[in-house]
């Protein structure tokens, strides 16, 4: 979307904004990565993943440590003062796993995103609820 990208430019002059790739048949970026914590993103290890995620890398004017995660859509996550909510055991289990073990000095908190999974949605997508 290049006329979002404009206006997020103009927003926060001060910020530095880069375009990222996104390939079809991927919607949007938080699809295969996500800000999980403080230097920290999770990012699918999936065809849309590595490749986004190696021009991430490319472009960014910082480091981020990824956190690889299986499960398509398993990278999405929402960090809330020191929590981050990811998607539930039941729903992507290997994906849990790897929350669990890379990312066990925040609280984690698993949501329940059936519902919103039936139209291709994930806990990114319910952030304005939280």
């Amino acid at each position: 979307n290049p006329e979002g990208i404009d206006i997020l430019e103009e927003t926060f002059p001060d910020y530095p904004v880069h375009r990222i790739f996104v390939e079809y048949p991927e919607y949007h970026l938080l699809g295969f990565v996500a800000y999980a914590a403080p230097g920290v993103m999770t990012v699918c290890e999936n065809d849309w993943g590595v490749p986004g995620w190696d021009e991430i890398c490319e472009k960014s004017n910082y480091t981020y440590r990824p956190v690889w995660v299986p499960d398509l859509f398993g990278s999405s996550c929402v960090h809330i003062n020191g929590s981050i909510l990811f998607t539930s055991e039941k729903q992507k289990p290997r994906s849990y796993k790897v929350f669990q073990e890379e990312l066990s000095d925040y609280n984690l908190i698993p949501v329940c995103t059936e519902e919103i999974a039936k139209v291709d949605a994930c806990v990114s997508c319910q952030a304005l609820l939280f």
